[in-house]
C-alpha cells in the first residue's frame, strides 16, 4: 500500500507541475469569457444553455488531461526509462498501475476543481441577472452532482486508456484507438436505443450492437446536463446503479491492465 502511495504522489507532484494544468485554467477562463459574451445572444433558456456549456467544459477540460498529460507520462515512462528505475525498487508492477491509476485521478480531480469554480461563478452570475430563465427546481446540489460524474466518467475513460496503453505499445496507435473508443462510449446508448426500436435492423446488427455496449463502457449514463439544467430530480437508485456500473467498469479495467502488464517484456 506504501508503495502505492509513493507512485501515486509521484505521478500527482510531476503531472501539476506540468504547463498542461496551467492550460486546464485558461481553458476554463476562455469558455467563461465566451460564456458571458456569447450566451446572451441566444435569448431563450439562458441560464439551461450556460450549465450545459460551462458542464461541457469540464468534460473537455479532463479529456486534455487525460490526452496531453496523463497518456503521454505513460509513454514517457518507458521512452525516459523511468519505469525501469521504479520497478528495480521492490515494487510490484501491480503496484506501479495501481499508483499510477490512482495519481492521474487525482490530477484530474483537481482540474475538476479549476473548471468547476469559474463555471459555478458564471451560472451564479446569470442566475442573478436572468431569474427568470432559471429552472423552478434548479438546486446547486444537482450541479455538483452533474460535476462528479463529470470527474467520475474521465476516471472510468482512464482506466479505458490504461487497458489500451497495455495492448497498444506505439503512443499514437494508442491515442488514436483511445478517441475511437471514447466516440463509441459517449454514443453507444443512442445507438443501441435507435438500433432496438428499429424494425428494419437486422438481428445480427441487434445483436452486434448489443454486444458492444456490453465492451465498452457506457458514458452516457454518466452525462447529468439535462438533470443539473432543468432541475430534475434523480431517483437515488439510478444514481447509485450509474456509481457502481462505473466502479465495476473501472475495477474490470484495471485488473485486466494488471494482468496485461505483468506480462509485458519492457
Amino acid at each position: 500500500m506504501n508503495n502505492i502511495l509513493r507512485i501515486a504522489g509521484l505521478s500527482f507532484t510531476e503531472g501539476i507541475r506540468q504547463r498542461v494544468i496551467y492550460g486546464v485554467f485558461a481553458f476554463g477562463l476562455i469558455m467563461s469569457a465566451a460564456t458571458y459574451l456569447f450566451i446572451p445572444f441566444i435569448g431563450f433558456d439562458v441560464c439551461k444553455v450556460v450549465i450545459d456549456f460551462m458542464l461541457m467544459s469540464i468534460s473537455i477540460g479532463c479529456l486534455m488531461v487525460i490526452f496531453f498529460l496523463c497518456m503521454p507520462g505513460l509513454i514517457s515512462d518507458i521512452k525516459e526509462q523511468t519505469i525501469y528505475f521504479i520497478l528495480s525498487s521492490p515494487v510490484k508492477r501491480s503496484e506501479y498501475i495501481l499508483g499510477k491509476f490512482l495519481g492521474f485521478s487525482m490530477i484530474l480531480f483537481v482540474c475538476l476543481i479549476i473548471l468547476s469554480i469559474p463555471a459555478f461563478l458564471m451560472i451564479k452570475l446569470y442566475i442573478i441577472k436572468y431569474p427568470g430563465y432559471i429552472a423552478v427546481h434548479f438546486g446547486w446540489h444537482k450541479l455538483v452532482l452533474a460535476c462528479f460524474f463529470k470527474f467520475y466518467s474521465a476516471v472510468i475513460f482512464l482506466s479505458v486508456v490504461f487497458f489500451i496503453w497495455n495492448i497498444i505499445y506505439s503512443g499514437v496507435l494508442a491515442s488514436i484507438a483511445s478517441i475511437i473508443v471514447y466516440l463509441i462510449s459517449q454514443n453507444i446508448s443512442a445507438v443501441k436505443n435507435i438500433t432496438m426500436a428499429s424494425k428494419n435492423m437486422s438481428i445480427v446488427s441487434q445483436k452486434l450492437i448489443l454486444f458492444v455496449s456490453w465492451i465498452f463502457p457506457n458514458l452516457g449514463y454518466f452525462n447529468l446536463n439535462t438533470y443539473a439544467s432543468y432541475g430534475v430530480e434523480l431517483p437515488e437508485f439510478y444514481i447509485a446503479k450509474i456509481f457502481i456500473y462505473g466502479l465495476s467498469y473501472i475495477s474490470i479495467a484495471i485488473i485486466l491492465s494488471i494482468f496485461l502488464f505483468k506480462r509485458r517484456e519492457l
